[in-house]
């Protein structure tokens, strides 16, 4: 369980957008990589709603700060993954993405 990331919340994503330092390409979004460990197999597992945090010019449903439920299904075992400071975010597309979570 040594490669357990630290989630981020709401409010820290909030606080970094402006600020954050990669912009995407064209269609690509850069989220969260937010998870829970399984009580089954004790691994992590990345949760299906995520946060955004910066957005390409031709993404035209998802804006950062916003929630995001995943289609888990669509999403590599190896997908891109890009650092930050203290946190780990995914490269993803909207076509990855199933809803905006307003909950």
């Amino acid at each position: 369980m040594d490669n357990i990331l630290e989630n981020v919340t709401k409010e820290e994503v909030l606080a970094m957008i402006d600020n954050f330092p990669i912009k995407p390409m064209s269609t690509k979004i850069i989220a969260t990589i937010n998870s829970e460990v399984s009580l089954k197999s004790q691994e992590n597992e990345m949760e299906d709603v995520q946060y955004v945090v910066a957005v390409g010019d031709e993404v035209k449903e998802v804006s950062p700060g916003d929630s995001v439920i995943l289609d888990i299904t669509r999403i590599p075992n190896a997908c891109q993954i890009v650092k930050v400071g203290d946190f780990t975010f995914q490269f993803l597309t909207e076509f990855q993405i199933n809803a905006i979570d307003n909950r």
